[in-house]
């Protein structure tokens, strides 16, 4: 997934993004789905108004925590993809790269002739190679 996505190859099992989405899956396995998948606030949704303070709202303080996990998943393998598109416009080809190119051809920041250039020749060398 990181590597189609993100244009981002794992290299070891102690990579970065890999326990950052190993992390992830195990929060949504183990922790928000688990058992029934139904919390409280699911059940009478008023329980969403309570203060961070009060008693039974332990709820709140795990979804904040929860979701910025969860942004970061997105956010950093994003910030990756940016960063190296910046260093090497023509190396990574992902589909999050294709979208930031597309977006910039939509706002005319770069014309579709260009993106075609800078794309074309790394579309075809991955079709060849598999």
């Amino acid at each position: 997934m990181l590597s189609v996505v993100y244009g981002y190859e794992v290299k070891s099992n102690e990579d970065k993004f890999l326990q950052l989405a190993e992390e992830c899956v195990d929060l949504l396995a183990n922790h928000i789905a688990s058992g029934s998948g139904i919390w409280p606030v699911d059940i009478i949704p008023a329980l969403q108004y309570l203060p961070n303070w009060a008693p039974g709202s332990g709820f709140k303080r795990k979804a904040v925590k929860w979701k910025a996990k969860f942004e970061e998943l997105v956010e950093k393998p994003y910030e990756y993809v940016k960063s190296t598109m910046v260093r090497f416009p023509l190396i990574v080809v992902s589909v999050t790269s294709c979208q930031i190119y597309r977006q910039l051809v939509t706002t005319k920041v770069l014309s579709a002739r260009q993106f075609s250039r800078m794309i074309s020749p790394r579309l075809m060398e991955n079709s060849s190679s598999t």
